[in-house]
């Protein structure tokens, strides 16, 4: 005869879980039976997510931000976008602006295309499908630094191996450009490799404790060979980018070539000034004022595009692969400069004419008012001389209040009461009665 399991008197009993006053989830759970209340269901928004669905959630956050991070990256000198703009900034008398840019230039011996023109080179860097224009301002002119600053994607800095401190000038220098903005910054030295093998290490903690003082987490790097500039450029190209307010909401041009069209009307002495560039940032509106620098505001005629002057075969045929794949990295002036192909042929097309009607006015807002009805009459304007001795004379004159006797000169400040003068004896009056008061006071009686 067969008998079944029993269990024995030593079987472990596992205390049950004790919740409380409150009823468990699972005990609110069978109760409800799959019920959900009113308040419940109002709520929108408030549904959480299971752990996979959160993870799969920040992993597409992340996702996102990343491609819209690196798309940014590389828009900057990429196919249709204007040229990565690299200002150069030496921070030694010893080093010449010019040089640098010379061998930046020569970093790539492929590169085939190289237009110069004073102060500015644009080169086409096959190895890295990138455009440059160097930026080189004249030594000693911090104005012409800070403008060229203001349209910059990177800063370049160059310091020599054998700078211990900064001069006034330098310190100037980035002070302001730091001041104003950096969009991003690359430091290097030059000169390390003349310095003897047992100083070349001191001379380079000395010149990266100079660069820690500002930018602690820049990295410095050499400029002696053609290779070093080689990789400095790939360091520059892949900088993160900083965004700047003001070059966010305002179009830039860098000037590439000027010519000024006399008209016939006044003999040569107005006419048409074409400055050709490329646009970064924003779009221009031709109904809208520009402003040259160190000249002023001035109407816009009309907007050309024009044929592109640093191209070749080989940079036209990756502009044609990169807009088959349907990928857009450019802003929305050069979005529309897409859709248009010049070809080969030396042609100009109009994108944009100005409208009388609609477009700004160069008269300033004082001017536009007529004599009979004047806008400014009642602008705050500058006292005359006697106003301004009216109010001296005012503020001499001593006022007397009647204040509390023992009240200091501050606290009468604070008192609220009336401004007008008082005579000598006010107080003495006040006194007096006081003492007869208290004369004919007399005491209670029993």
């Amino acid at each position: 005869m067969s008998s079944g399991h029993r269990v024995g008197p030593l079987k472990q009993q596992n205390k049950s879980h004790k919740t409380g006053k409150h009823r468990s989830k699972g005990a609110i759970e069978t109760s409800v039976k799959g019920r959900v209340g009113v308040k419940s269901l109002a709520r929108k928004g408030r549904r959480e997510l299971a752990r996979h669905d959160k993870r799969n959630q920040l992993n597409q956050l992340r996702r996102t931000k990343r491609e819209a991070l690196l798309t940014e990256k590389r828009g900057r000198g990429f196919c249709d976008a204007p040229p990565h703009a690299v200002l150069v900034v030496p921070l030694d008398s010893r080093i010449d602006g010019n040089a640098i840019v010379e061998k930046l230039c020569r970093t790539d011996p492929e590169a085939s295309v190289s237009v110069r023109r004073p102060h500015v080179a644009t080169t086409i860097v096959p190895r890295l499908k990138r455009r440059f224009s160097f930026l080189h301002c004249p030594p000693g002119n911090l104005y012409a630094l800070l403008d060229a600053g203001k349209i910059a994607d990177s800063i370049l800095f160059v310091l020599h191996a054998d700078c211990c401190q900064l001069s006034s000038y330098a310190e100037t220098c980035l002070s302001c450009l730091v001041s104003q903005g950096v969009p991003a910054c690359a430091f290097a030295v030059q000169g390390l490799a003349d310095v003897p093998l047992k100083r070349r290490s001191k001379a380079r903690k000395a010149v990266e404790s100079l660069v820690a003082q500002r930018f602690p987490k820049e990295k410095l790097m050499n400029i002696d060979t053609e290779a070093e500039a080689a990789n400095l450029l790939r360091s520059v190209s892949d900088k993160k980018v900083q965004h700047v307010g003001f070059r966010d909401q305002r179009p830039a041009l860098l000037a590439e070539d000027v010519q000024f069209v006399p008209s016939e009307d006044n003999e040569g002495a107005t006419g048409c000034l074409q400055v050709s560039g490329y646009v970064r940032a924003r779009s221009f509106d031709a109904n809208r004022l520009v402003h040259l620098v160190g000249f002023g505001d001035y109407q816009l005629s009309h907007i050309d595009l024009v044929p592109d002057p640093c191209t070749d075969s080989r940079w036209q045929k990756l502009q044609r692969q990169h807009r088959s794949r349907g990928n857009s990295v450019c802003s929305d002036t050069i979005m529309e400069m897409e859709t248009t192909d010049l070809g080969d042929e030396e042609q100009t097309r109009t994108l944009q004419t100005a409208d009388a009607d609609s477009r700004e006015p160069l008269i300033a807002e004082r001017e536009r008012g007529s004599d009979d009805d004047d806008e400014w009459d009642e602008e705050q304007t500058w006292p005359t001389e006697e106003e301004i001795a009216m109010a001296q004379a005012e503020g001499l004159k001593k006022k007397k209040r009647n204040v509390p006797r023992g009240t200091s000169t501050y606290q009468a400040a604070w008192i609220m009461g009336s401004d007008d003068e008082v005579g000598v004896g006010d107080d003495d009056d006040d006194d007096d009665d006081d003492d007869d008061g208290d004369d004919d006071q007399v005491a209670p009686g029993n």
